[in-house]
């Protein structure tokens, strides 16, 4: 997972994403799910809330999905819910 502002350009608010690196079987699955939902939203919640979402255009070959998350989100905001995140995929994968 790493943080980013996808349009660091842009004269608007700074808007910052999260980008998920999946590995094989995730890659595979994302490929195969984003193919068959072009044209929607993939939303991430956590615990019931919405913070971002990532619109599908095409399949997702690459198994790199950003997620942009709400304007609401400032750089220490963003960063604090990246370590969070990080912490979560840590335990999961220890859990292994």
């Amino acid at each position: 997972v790493e943080i980013d502002n996808p349009f660091p350009q842009a004269d608007r608010k700074r808007i910052y994403s999260l980008w998920f690196y999946l590995d094989g079987r995730g890659r595979f699955a994302l490929h195969a799910e984003s193919g068959e939902n072009r044209g929607q939203t993939i939303y991430m919640f956590i615990n019931g809330q919405q913070y971002g979402y990532h619109p599908i255009t095409k399949p997702i070959s690459d198994g790199i999905l950003p997620i942009v998350l709400d304007v609401q989100f400032e750089e220490s905001g963003a960063r604090v819910l990246h370590e969070q995140i990080k912490g979560a995929i840590l335990e999961v994968q220890k859990r292994r």
